[in-house]
């Protein structure tokens, strides 16, 4: 239906529909279906559909018909005959009668959430097979999800359920007509509330899609909606896939007093070495740039005496009552410095060191599966205590690096003169990981760099006689 009719007659034709303005509808034969539908006069439609109830012609008596168009009175009598055609009973499940059923037999909303989550989950598991046999027709999970965003779900459970569905949906975008079918329906719905309450369960959808397709749907939406929040997201699609910004720029300019925009604007004119450009852009827009994260990125780019503008900014936020907010100051540092973020990743720990332990870091990092600037900072500044989570993923990032980095730490750990049996394991763990010649030449390194330290001495020959047979004891 989306490709017989255009975007804007099928926007047009829906809010016909959902101001009842379709009457009389009559099915004649399995795919012939006629009806009144009132526009400034009532005029007379037919639609025909094929046998997959996609139309395939559509006539009605209306001027702008006649002249040879499909118009807004027939796509909403499609929208109308919609509701009646046949639903699969494997492929649909009704949400409202699932909804009414689970709610009478439940005694509270966490009930009927786990109730409604588990027939959920069974249709669910069963479409997911159905497509891979290629026998379901995504539209139908479309309606599901329509169903769903408009019913009366508890609100507490909402999120819940909607990442159960999109993780579904994620699942079902195996073919090239899935995903076109999929571009089709958020262009159409992404504009309506209900679809924008659900935006951030549904960017795991849109993420799935081709690069162009991604960004035409989030610019549909800051165009028709006027919606400055949706920046950052249209910005990171388009910077991460570096494409040429200035041209989507130009495509979204109702948003150029927009700070967002603004800082893309500049970026992309030092970026390109326009730097005259850049400084009277900002000079034009000054008025429009109020709050101070701004005034520190602008500062960082214009300014190379003060390219750490913007880490300062960032680390005189920190303290121990938001010291939560570190992995998201960890992100933005990221995003804002790009191929500088070396640079002052060393200067930015330092600052979180004063809030955060050296495991909450550690567990930042796995979380975030940082093993490259965890390498980075462990070479800058060993240390055991952020090394021993990370051990692990920095191992199965690079056996060599995880060595090299093992070996420094043990210095390290060394040199603080803690008397504990830990370091015993230490070096047992990290001979397990050598052979018989590299025991030999960590002792031989380890014996000449700490020549006083002779329990040490004694304690990396008992473990290189020991060896593989000690076992170890955490």
């Amino acid at each position: 239906m989306s490709s017989f009719f255009t975007d804007t007659i099928l926007e047009r034709g829906k809010k016909y529909f959902e101001q009842n303005r379709v009457f009389s509808v009559n099915q004649k034969g399995d795919q012939t279906y006629t009806g009144i539908v009132l526009g400034s006069e009532a005029y007379h439609t037919k639609i025909i559909v094929d046998n997959t109830n996609q139309v395939i012609d559509a006539i009605c008596d209306c001027p702008y018909a006649k002249d040879g168009h499909h118009c807004k009175h027939e796509a909403a009598l499609y929208f109308a005959i919609e509701e009646r055609l046949p639903k699969d009973e494997q492929q649909y499940i009704d949400i409202n009668a699932l909804l009414k059923r689970v709610r009478a037999r439940s005694c509270s909303s966490y009930m009927l959430k786990r109730e409604f989550n588990e027939e959920f989950k069974k249709y669910l598991k069963n479409i997911i097979q159905l497509n891979k046999q290629g026998n379901f027709h995504i539209s139908n999970y479309q309606q599901v999800i329509e169903e769903f965003l408009s019913s009366n779900y508890p609100k507490d459970y909402r999120h819940e359920i909607l990442n159960i569905m999109f993780q579904g949906y994620c699942k079902l975008l195996t073919n090239e007509h899935n995903k076109e079918l999929t571009v089709q329906w958020l262009k159409e719905n992404m504009k309506y509330q209900r679809y924008e309450n659900a935006f951030s369960h549904i960017m795991s959808v849109v993420y799935l899609l081709d690069v162009e397709d991604q960004i035409a749907i989030i610019k549909e939406m800051l165009l028709n909606k006027r919606n400055p929040a949706l920046l950052n997201t249209y910005f990171k699609i388009i910077n991460d896939h570096h494409l040429d910004i200035k041209k989507y720029l130009d495509e979204i300019q109702i948003y150029n007093n927009n700070e967002d925009y603004i800082m893309e604007m500049i970026r992309y004119y030092m970026n390109n070495q326009q730097i005259g450009h850049a400084k009277q852009y900002y000079k034009e827009h000054i008025q429009n740039i109020r709050t101070k994260e701004t005034k520190a990125k602008l500062e960082s780019l214009l300014n190379p005496e003060n390219e750490d503008a913007y880490l300062n900014y960032l680390c005189s936020k920190l303290s121990y009552y938001n010291c939560s907010e570190v992995p998201i100051y960890y992100d933005d540092l990221k995003e804002f410095y790009g191929n500088k973020f070396e640079n002052y990743l060393i200067d930015f720990i330092n600052k979180v060191d004063d809030y955060y332990s050296d495991y909450e870091l550690a567990i930042m990092f796995k979380r975030k599966q940082e093993a490259k600037y965890a390498i980075y900072i462990l070479l800058q500044k060993p240390n055991m205590n952020f090394f021993d989570p990370l051990k692990g993923m920095i191992k199965e990032y690079s056996l060599e690096m995880y060595l090299m980095v093992y070996v420094e730490c043990l210095k390290d750990y060394i040199n603080q003169g803690i008397r504990n049996y830990y370091l015993r394991d230490y070096i047992y763990d990290l001979f397990h990981e050598l052979d018989e010649m590299s025991k030999l030449e960590l002792v031989d390194m380890l014996k000449k760099e700490y020549p006083r330290k002779k329990k040490l001495h004694e304690m990396l020959d008992a473990c290189l006689k020991e060896g593989d047979e000690i076992e170890i004891q955490y």
